[in-house]
């Protein structure tokens, strides 16, 4: 969120929604894998997810319009849009 209270789009904001939640998983999984890592690294996943589902409802009803705008335009954690839109220029 910006200064006078609007949702900012600039910078990462304008690849990814969450990029914090995406850095997490990143460090999550970027680590060396056994049984148990690979075990914890599910559950901090799904766990994850979940609180990005939970925090876009809370944003939804927050901003309404303008941020279901923004996720139309915007990946949740991975820029998949963003690598889309490069690709098809």
């Amino acid at each position: 969120m910006s200064n006078d209270g609007k949702i900012s789009t600039t910078g990462i904001l304008g690849i990814i929604r969450h990029p914090w939640y995406t850095a997490t998983f990143l460090l999550i999984w970027a680590r060396n894998w056994n049984v148990n890592t690979l075990i914890i690294n599910i559950i901090l996943s799904i766990y994850l997810v979940i609180g990005c589902y939970l925090e876009e409802k809370k944003l939804v009803l927050e901003y309404g319009e303008g941020y279901q705008n923004y996720q139309k335009n915007v990946s949740m954690l991975f820029p998949w849009k963003w690598l889309q839109m490069k690709l098809n220029r």
